[in-house]
């Protein structure tokens, strides 16, 4: 695969002379490897510690319980999964998942270890691509994002789960590779198949799916391929419907079942819908910001205290929060107040395709643009976890902010790494957080 050359004269040079400085190929540097290296290292390892404190209420009893009556034959194999928050089944999909992990899984807690894993092999899966299909000229940036994953707070706990959400990092990937490489017949395919699957694991897949295609059809011809020059259409339409085609194949069931109940279910209201939960999940969610998504009204009641010594108060989860707090309205202020010198990475997907190292702002614009529209049309309350599907361009975006900035990314990965590290130890001393957002610890459940 023949990589860019930032020296090669750019395809527009105007745009290019504007947009030098910030699209500027970045050394990572030794010490920049390093720590991208250790931070990715300690979240993998956090993703791994105390497995028998995941959450366990009631979708994930369900879960596993399906599962392994499945396995036993103690229940038929089901065609539709759980019930959801929209009043209508999910596609078998997102327990047949949980069906395959149960016949090599005893218990809750070897099943988890599956989900876990599959976790961590996601971000060795993305490292890889990235080292090598992504420019030079725009390594660092994703890398950096991948270390930022690696530890954010929250990331870590929907890696800790039996929640059919969990598993789509690892899934997302094969739909990203499979569209990265969609000039090819493979790759279309994949992308076509894989694509449609992730909807079936979880909702927030099929409007990731259509983003993606959007923004293809959008986006000029060399976008997305590392550089390369082909000769014919830059997308096999062909193989893409052919995989979606089988890939619709599961669905048969719950298209029946949809087609029977879709008049019948009820709609969130405008006011609600035009509520900005997903710019708002979208900000919270990249800098780390959002664990009273899971602690609820303790984050503010005992969390920002954490962690005691000796039973008194440090506090330092409260100083790691308003450092991510104040770089993340630094970051914005930096990009308002450059955006008339230069042009956004996600302002215009045409113009971002063309110049070298500028392969992630159609993703940008299509996770944070066209993903949330989809979504306000289709009348979808966004709770924070639908942006998991999103991984890991959410937390890459927040490192094309810092570009060239490495103090800047090393606090603000460091200040991720304390909040993840203080919500762990607290869910673990705490047994749990409230009734109504963590629940009671499985260990404790299970004694009980």
């Amino acid at each position: 695969m023949r990589e860019i050359n930032p020296g090669d004269p750019p395809p527009n040079p105007q745009f290019w002379g504007d947009m030098k400085s910030y699209l500027a190929p970045q050394k990572l540097g030794a010490g920049g490897r390093w720590w991208i290296f250790g931070f990715v290292v300690l979240g993998c390892l956090l993703r791994l510690v105390w497995a028998d404190d995941m959450k366990w209420k009631a979708d994930e009893i369900w879960m596993y319980e399906v599962a392994r009556d499945v396995v036993s034959g103690k229940q038929p194999w089901p065609w539709l999964g759980m019930g959801n928050g929209a009043g209508f089944l999910n596609p078998g999909l997102s327990i047949w998942c949980f069906i395959v992990m149960a016949w090599v899984s005893p218990d809750p807690i070897h099943m988890v270890r599956w989900v876990q894993g599959s976790n961590i092999a996601a971000i060795g899966l993305f490292i890889l691509f990235i080292l090598r299909c992504v420019p030079k000229a725009e390594r660092s940036v994703w890398l950096w994002g991948m270390a930022m994953i690696s530890v954010n707070p929250l990331a870590i706990h929907f890696s800790r789960a039996l929640w059919a959400q969990d598993i789509l990092p690892f899934v997302g990937f094969f739909v990203f590779a499979g569209h990265w490489f969609r000039h090819l017949r493979s790759g279309a395919f994949v992308w076509g198949l894989i694509g449609t699957l992730l909807g079936q694991i979880h909702m927030s897949g099929f409007f990731w799916q259509a983003s993606l295609v959007l923004i293809t059809l959008m986006s000029p011809k060399n976008w997305g391929l590392g550089g390369q020059k082909v000769s014919k259409s830059p997308t096999n339409w062909l193989f893409w419907a052919l995989g979606t085609t089988i890939g619709l194949l599961p669905m048969i069931p719950w298209i029946q079942q949809i087609g029977g109940t879709a008049a019948t279910i009820a709609r969130p209201s405008w006011a609600e819908i035009l509520t900005p939960n997903f710019p708002l999940h979208w900000l919270l969610s990249a800098w780390g910001l959002n664990l009273e998504y899971d602690l609820g009204p303790e984050f503010w009641r005992s969390f920002l205290a954490e962690p005691r010594l000796f039973g008194y108060p440090t506090f330092i989860a409260a100083a790691a929060l308003l450092f991510l707090a104040v770089s993340a309205i630094a970051a914005l202020v930096r990009w308002w107040k450059s955006r008339s010198k230069t042009r956004d990475l996600i302002s215009d997907p045409n113009s971002l395709a063309k110049p070298p190292g500028t392969e992630i702002g159609p993703y940008l614009w299509a996770g944070g643009v066209i993903m949330p529209i989809l979504l306000l049309f289709a009348r979808v309350r966004v709770p924070g976890h639908y942006l998991i599907v999103l991984y890991p361009f959410v937390h890459i975006w927040v490192a094309v902010l810092e570009r060239g900035r490495l103090r800047s990314l090393i606090a603000i990965c460091s200040a991720q790494l304390v909040l993840s590290i203080c919500f762990l130890v607290f869910i673990h001393i705490h047994n749990g957080g409230p009734a109504d957002f963590y629940g009671t610890v499985y260990r404790l459940r299970v004694l009980n």
